[in-house]
């Protein structure tokens, strides 16, 4: 863990402030460590509220069908490992948008060579090889070469763990698809709880912009429901007083995302609808024409 801040704020124009409790992870595994110290707590509060329809096991673990997971060390492992599950399909889509963004082209990049449109005097006066300025057209973000994806993992109970799935391999496609193109990434995951009364924020590094691309490892962050369904839950059940009480509360409700990171920072939405299942081949192209890479007619 990298920080933690506690405060108010105020989420919704027109309401009173909230107390606020933030906690930033450098890592999934950081992010695992502070959620197995809240386990027992999530435990002891699951067995209390009689909720065992979300469950597997009789030690209150998790369900395989709600968090798709049955135990804390299934989870652990995850973090560790990644998840490679549907991986091949999500590469297919990756390479049908990067062959998409390589037929478009928006600026040009002029280098040296040998042979080239221009001569550049100076260098040929000086007797230099690559005396010749060639103009080869490439596509770039509007954005920068860096790019910060932040996605917000919150979802409500009834959302399907395949459509939780079904979304992060948007991400996935997505961050392999900026790699493909040549875009350092800097991915963040976002997971927040409201209640009437208290509110909590997780932010989770998933990658950072100088760090090999893992897409099990991504797979896992965005796609895997124990991510809120097991880290999270655990970790709001582990914080102190007063905002431990979002987890005696069913966990509040889903808001939208916060946008406090830097200027020009993707923002990804939660699910709000039980029916959400995104349409990855869509979904992509859209991100990827939000970022500049592909003309809106392409999707």
């Amino acid at each position: 863990m990298i920080e933690e801040r506690g405060y108010t704020n105020d989420i919704t124009p027109g309401k009173a402030c909230l107390p606020l409790i933030t906690r930033t992870y450098s890592s999934v595994m950081d992010f695992c460590a502070d959620a197995k110290r809240g386990y027992p707590s999530y435990k002891n509060r699951s067995s209390s509220y009689n909720i065992s329809q979300y469950f597997d096991t009789p030690d209150y673990g998790f369900s395989s069908t709600f968090a798709g997971c049955k135990s804390w060390q299934e989870i652990e492992d995850l973090c560790r490992d990644g998840w490679e599950k549907d991986l091949p399909e999500t590469l297919e889509i990756v390479e049908a948008a990067v062959k998409l963004i390589e037929m478009e082209v928006e600026q040009f990049e002029p280098y040296h060579a040998v042979s080239g449109a221009d001569v550049d005097v100076a260098a040929a006066v000086a007797g230099l090889p690559e005396d010749m300025v060639d103009y080869p057209l490439t596509r770039v973000s509007n954005i920068g070469t860096t790019i910060t994806v932040l996605c917000d993992v919150q979802c409500h109970a009834g959302v399907s763990g395949k459509a939780v799935e079904k979304r992060g391999m948007v991400i996935v496609a997505l961050a392999l698809a900026l790699d493909a193109c040549g875009h350092q990434t800097e991915l963040w995951l976002s997971d927040e709880y409201t209640t009437g009364d208290n509110r909590a924020i997780f932010r989770t590094l998933v990658k950072g912009p100088n760090d090999f691309i893992d897409p099990a490892k991504i797979m896992y962050a965005y796609a895997h429901p124990s991510v809120q369904r097991g880290l999270g839950f655990c970790a709001v059940a582990g914080l102190p007083q007063p905002w431990n009480r979002i987890a005696r509360e069913s966990y509040g409700y889903v808001t939208g995302i916060t946008k406090d990171m830097p200027d020009g920072t993707l923002y990804i939405e939660p699910m709000f609808r039980y029916t959400d299942s995104a349409n990855l081949d869509t979904e992509l192209r859209m991100y990827l024409s939000q970022l500049g890479l592909l003309a809106s007619e392409d999707f």
